[in-house]
């Protein structure tokens, strides 16, 4: 039987339009199965280079997650936090998947999570 692997890491860059301000960064992922890679969630600007602000790393089970962060974001083209950089990178299997849904980005920042 053959069969056909499609393989590719991605990324995905925001548009450079945004005020100057904390905002707030809302989405959900799914990272699932045997040789996991990473999803990094990133800024970049051309004077700094790349800014990390969340990383995840391995296999997160067979369910959706959550994630809220923060972003110090600019119009100011030599800036440090310009445009938003979703990154998904595999590891060593083409066994797993990553997936980015439900991606918001709000012009305030993320609520306080208070837990007891």
């Amino acid at each position: 039987m053959n069969s056909l692997c499609v393989y590719f890491d991605g990324m995905i860059m925001s548009p450079s339009s945004v005020t100057d301000a904390t905002h707030c960064l809302s989405l959900h992922y799914h990272m699932y199965g045997s040789g996991m890679g990473k999803f990094s969630l990133m800024t970049y600007s051309p004077d700094a280079g790349y800014w990390l602000y969340a990383k995840v790393e391995g296999n997160q089970g067979n369910q959706w997650h959550h994630m809220e962060v923060n972003l110090m974001l600019t119009s100011n083209t030599w800036a440090r936090s310009r445009d938003i950089v979703l990154q998904a990178l595999r590891k060593n299997s083409f066994r797993s998947d990553i997936a980015i849904d439900d991606v918001s980005l709000m012009p305030y920042p993320c609520p306080v999570q208070v837990t007891a």
